[in-house]
Order: structure tokens, then C-alpha cells, then sequence
């Protein structure tokens, strides 16, 4: 997108779309949106680990 009149990195028509939280900030997320996008596999192995060990 670089050669696109009014083109602006991080916006979305003239909104801002990421956070504008401090560096060091920590964002805690649950097992279900850190594995959103992963297999099913991947969540159960890691989700039942402690039954197992």
C-alpha cells in the first residue's frame, strides 16, 4: 500500500486500530483465545498436561 493516497499505517478508514497501552503491559489471555487459531490437538494436549503428569 505504499504508492496509495492517504494511506496511513495502522488505521482503518482514519481509525486507529491497535492499542495504545504502554510497552510493558501484560495482556492476559485464557487457553481458549491463545489457542483461537490452532487445532483442536494442540489445545486438548496442552489444556489436560497436568492429568498426565
Amino acid at each position: 500500500m505504499k504508492n496509495v493516497d492517504g494511506w496511513v499505517v495502522g488505521t482503518y478508514f482514519g481509525e486507529k486500530v491497535f492499542r495504545n497501552a504502554p510497552p510493558d503491559t501484560l495482556y492476559k489471555r485464557n487457553q481458549y483465545e491463545y489457542f483461537a487459531h490452532a487445532d483442536d490437538d494442540a489445545f486438548f494436549k496442552k489444556i489436560y498436561l497436568h492429568l498426565f503428569s
